[in-house]
């Protein structure tokens, strides 16, 4: 006789009766030029020479590829068209509003969500904005908006929620659809995520939308770009995980993947660009500029200080700022340790 298995692998699809249909939709949308100019931008530093922080740069293409533009005084037509994304969502929600169905769109970006509720409101003339959940919120607003939810009766609506606050524990069964309007690094968060429709109680077939932002130019130089690439890397982990008991949270080696796919260079991880040329002439242009004296404190060489050059902003959050003089400070090594990425201050 054969032992008995070591383990065995339970499917929630394979064991729970009950459960609808769920099919999984890949909705591509060819990039405007001005998204496609800044994703390009992000690309161009890289094969300057900037390749060291490779998270930094991931975390460029990820923004661009998202809606990179945020203007304050952007109309709803421009800001829904201002991004490929934003396109695929708006024509995902025009047929889910056509069945007259509620759906769920999960989204990270707290400053996009602010953006996105009024202008939702406005374009499908609801009666209030679309609720939230996010990070922000107890966990007794959370369920209260979850009722507020589940209550509400047939008819189109929208929730809009971040991963993290509403990635597990919530039964939001009224909504049929779901939009992953940015992908989470791990495809087991994603499918928690999109769980929270699929579930026991769920009457209707349930469709998962993946908005995805491509261009030809992309194609033709990195094979795809970031949203092609990591979506190939979160459907090979999510197989994989289906055949074999791995984990499925993202690697050093998916990071390089996703680096090379999303700007065609070779990821070498000892490439740092503040060890190169062309850092160091920017250093030496912006000491030139603006003297060797600390920027806050006034301390220079001759008070035995040591001058670093550095952002005046964390270009991990502001991807949009130029690497160029006009960007960078001089600050004496105290000041730099003391500043400016926990309170983003310029000392100028």
């Amino acid at each position: 006789h054969s032992p008995p298995p070591f383990m065995v692998r339970r499917m929630k699809e394979d064991h729970l009766d009950g459960l609808p249909k769920k099919t999984e939709i890949v909705r591509e949308e060819q990039m405007p030029d001005k998204q496609l100019n800044s994703y390009l931008k992000v690309t161009e530093s890289v094969n300057a020479g900037y390749r060291g922080k490779s998270m930094m740069v991931i975390n460029h293409l990820k923004a661009a590829s998202l809606c990179p533009h945020l203007a304050p005084d952007i109309s709803d037509e421009e800001f829904l068209n201002c991004s490929a994304r934003l396109i695929a969502l708006r024509k995902i929600l025009d047929e889910i509003k056509e069945r007259n169905e509620k759906v769920l769109i999960f989204l990270e970006s707290r400053k996009l969500q602010e953006k996105l509720l009024p202008v939702l409101q406005r374009r499908y003339h609801l009666d209030r904005q679309p609720l939230l959940i996010n990070g922000t919120m107890s966990s007794v607003v959370r369920q209260n908006k979850v009722d507020e939810f589940q209550q509400m009766g047939k008819g189109f609506f929208i929730m809009v929620i971040s991963p993290k606050a509403g990635g597990t524990g919530l039964t939001l069964t009224e909504a049929n659809n779901v939009i992953h309007l940015d992908r989470w690094w791990n495809p087991a968060v994603e499918d928690q995520c999109s769980d929270r429709v699929y579930r026991i109680g769920q009457q209707k077939p349930v469709n998962i939308y993946l908005p995805l932002a491509v261009h030809r130019q992309l194609d033709k130089k990195f094979g795809g770009g970031f949203d092609r690439t990591l979506h190939k890397l979160l459907t090979d982990k999510r197989e994989l995980s289906r055949q074999v008991i791995i984990p499925t949270a993202f690697t050093s080696k998916d990071h390089q993947k996703l680096f090379e796919g999303a700007t065609g260079c070779n990821y070498d991880e000892q490439d740092d660009f503040y060890t190169k040329q062309p850092w160091l002439d920017l250093r030496y242009q912006v000491l030139n500029k603006y003297g060797n004296r600390c920027m806050k404190c006034g301390m220079g060489k001759a008070d035995g200080a040591k001058l670093q050059v550095d952002h005046i902003k964390p270009r991990s959050k502001y991807p949009e700022l130029e690497l160029d003089a006009d960007n960078l400070q001089v600050l004496c090594e105290k000041c730099n340790m003391g500043k400016s990425n926990k309170y983003e201050d310029d000392y100028r």
